[in-house]
């Protein structure tokens, strides 16, 4: 992707390059584009596109000086930079700043949106602050600004919020209030999100309600059958589970592993690990795969089994696979607790040949006092699992 004559076009178009050499080519390679262009170049659209990189990278330190840069050359015009701003600082759990930087916005009388909102109200939701939601969520019903005007996600995360208090009743009442707001259009995310809300709340009837009008609608998707299958596992409905999974083995267009993954975490979770080894047997065993299966065993109890389907993990595992943290402690310090060093060196020395970590050091740390499980989770960064 050529970098040159960027006299020859547009701002716009400028700025549209950056995020595509980003995309293409990587963060390096886009902050390297924008340092070649001209300062007279340098506007509102082009910083924009390099906040939004960093942003989307979760480089936290990088967005903040350069939403700094922006501020001082007057670049933070509307709310599309801070609510840029709000989302980082929410994906990177700084809910102090998320406050400071609204209070910013309502100091200099920045006009908000309803992404706004939703950002500040999900904020709300993950801290479970039921009475600041219910203030907040108060004074916007009663605030008729234009572009103000509550959609169906604004009262999703109010029941989001509700349910995660143990209010279920109040969290099944905004479900119904989110169902109400919800456009045409929006329907297919919309029920997807619903579904899921609806199963944490215990509210299986709904869910399968939702999933009747789903399947009506044009087009089917995995993601429908993620969201039903979850909520299921939630309400505990097996026999259900297994009746849509057979569904989608018979009519899904596209493979997708994320489905028998899911699965294999419900069946974790329920301690029936029996259909879990027998759902692996459906995909191509990746570290993922494996790593399920372990955390499924380590719940469970059975560390022994645990180990094996972690150095299996191992095996087959690519470079920059990121272990499940409470599965890599677990089962190093449980090879540790059993004294077998050989096992120990042995699962050092399959890391080391998958570039995963240092043998040498490792070895080296084994020998100095504890901690051990802690120095491998370090060395590997660790990742959590969901579907």
């Amino acid at each position: 992707m050529s970098e040159h004559r960027v006299h020859d076009i547009s701002d716009g178009d400028i700025a549209i390059r950056l995020d595509l050499i980003a995309k293409v080519n990587g963060l390096r390679e886009a902050e390297k584009f924008f340092q070649k262009i001209p300062m007279e170049r340098r506007n509102y659209h082009l910083y924009g596109a390099l906040l939004n990189c960093y942003a989307s990278k979760k480089l936290l330190h990088k967005a903040d000086q350069l939403f700094q840069t922006m501020k001082k050359l007057g670049f933070l015009r509307g709310c599309l930079p801070y609510n840029v701003m709000l989302n980082l600082y929410i994906r990177c759990g700084e809910y102090a700043m998320l406050e400071k930087l609204l209070r910013e916005m309502e100091d200099g009388n920045v006009e908000p949106d309803i992404f706004t909102v939703n950002t500040r109200l999900h904020a709300y939701s993950l801290v479970s602050d039921i009475e600041g939601m219910e203030k907040f969520l108060l004074s916007c019903e009663s605030d008729h600004r234009e572009g103000l005007e509550l959609d169906w996600r604004t009262y999703a995360d109010a029941a989001n919020a509700y349910i995660k208090a143990g209010l279920k009743e109040k969290g099944v009442e905004m479900l119904r209030k989110s169902e109400r707001l919800v456009s045409p259009q929006k329907r297919k995310h919309a029920y997807e999100v619903l579904m899921s809300f609806y199963g944490a709340a215990g509210e299986k009837q709904e869910v399968y309600r939702l999933w009747t009008l789903y399947k009506e609608l044009d087009g089917f998707y995995n993601a429908g059958y993620l969201s039903v299958i979850s909520a299921l596992f939630k309400v505990g409905d097996i026999e259900g589970v297994e009746k849509i999974m057979g569904e989608w083995e018979a009519g899904h267009a596209l493979f997708d592993v994320r489905i028998p993954h899911l699965l294999i975490t419900g069946y974790c979770k329920k301690g029936m690990m029996d259909k879990a080894e027998e759902v692996a047997k459906m995909v191509v065993q990746e570290a993922s795969t494996w790593e399920r299966l372990g955390l499924g065993y380590k719940m469970a109890g059975e560390m022994e089994k645990a180990v094996e389907r972690w150095k299996k993990a191992i095996e087959v595992s690519k470079p920059g696979w990121r272990p499940h943290k409470v599965v890599l402690m677990s089962c190093v310090d449980y090879v540790e607790g059993q004294r077998d060093m050989e096992g120990l060196r042995k699962i050092l020395r399959l890391l080391s040949e998958r570039g995963h970590v240092s043998y040498d050091q490792l070895l080296y740390d084994m020998k100095e006092a504890g901690g051990l499980s802690w120095k491998i989770v370090d060395a590997m960064g660790g990742n959590n699992l969901d579907t």
